[in-house]
């Protein structure tokens, strides 16, 4: 789920806004919320594993991103073809340059571990290792590494 960009929106006063779409009156904010609980949930449950800290010092964080294939790149060889007897088209990209885009998605799930896996957001140095790519196997998420900076 990535977080959008921050809209101002002016009804009796100034509020600042997440991401909607006030003409369809379809908010999103919702579904990342619920997206940012859980993979703080997640962090927060690696910190237990690890017996980790709160991390406040400089650090590399890497983020996998994999996205659930759209039905566009599947063939079918009938419409109620069993999930096993579908297979991948040979143009299918295994990137997904498609929307949400990268920066986005980073944004919400560094967002969503800032006070959980390390102190500030500002302590992340680089990310060494970022993409979003689709998953033919399991389901939509991230993984994501932290490296503690050295020197």
């Amino acid at each position: 789920m990535p977080q959008g960009s921050k809209t101002i929106v002016q009804k009796g006063g100034l509020r600042l806004v997440e991401s909607g779409n006030f003409k369809t009156k379809r908010k999103p904010a919702h579904r990342l919320r619920h997206w940012r609980s859980l993979v703080g949930h997640a962090g927060k449950m690696a910190m237990l594993a690890l017996r980790l800290e709160l991390l406040d010092e400089p650090l590399h964080v890497g983020f996998a991103f994999t996205m659930t294939r759209p039905g566009s790149h599947i063939t079918h060889a009938t419409k109620k073809a069993a999930r096993w007897d579908r297979k991948l088209k040979p143009d299918a990209p295994r990137m997904a340059s498609v929307k949400p885009d990268l920066s986005k998605l980073i944004r919400a799930a560094e967002d969503a571990l800032q006070g959980i896996v390390y102190k500030e957001d500002s302590r992340i140095l680089t990310y060494p290792v970022a993409s979003k790519q689709f998953d033919d196997e399991g389901p939509a998420g991230v993984v994501v590494t932290v490296w503690r900076a050295c020197g």
